[in-house]
């Protein structure tokens, strides 16, 4: 049994991505049908579109993010980090 998505708040972001970035979006998503589904938000290993349905990710950014989405350790690391400054034309600890 198929379950039919309403993929309109995706079609309308891809719409807008078509004006800006080639193909309308950054990654190999071109290649799918009609128009690609776009991702609101992911925590873990799962990841929810801009419709609102979760599944699981099976791609991980094309398995470079081994540590999933939203990692509350990474994301504190990272903040502190930022707050020091991200950008420096000299080297740094």
């Amino acid at each position: 049994m198929t379950t039919q998505t309403d993929l309109s708040r995706s079609a309308a972001l891809y719409e807008r991505a078509l004006k800006v970035l080639p193909g309308g979006v950054s990654r190999n998503a071109i290649l799918r049908a009609s128009h690609p589904t776009y991702v609101e938000c992911g925590r873990g290993c799962r990841v929810t579109d801009l419709e609102g349905v979760t599944r699981i990710d099976f791609s991980n950014n094309m398995a470079s993010l081994i540590h999933g989405h939203a990692c509350p350790e990474i994301i504190h690391a990272v903040t502190e980090q930022m707050t020091r400054g991200t950008a420096f034309m000299m080297g740094t600890e």
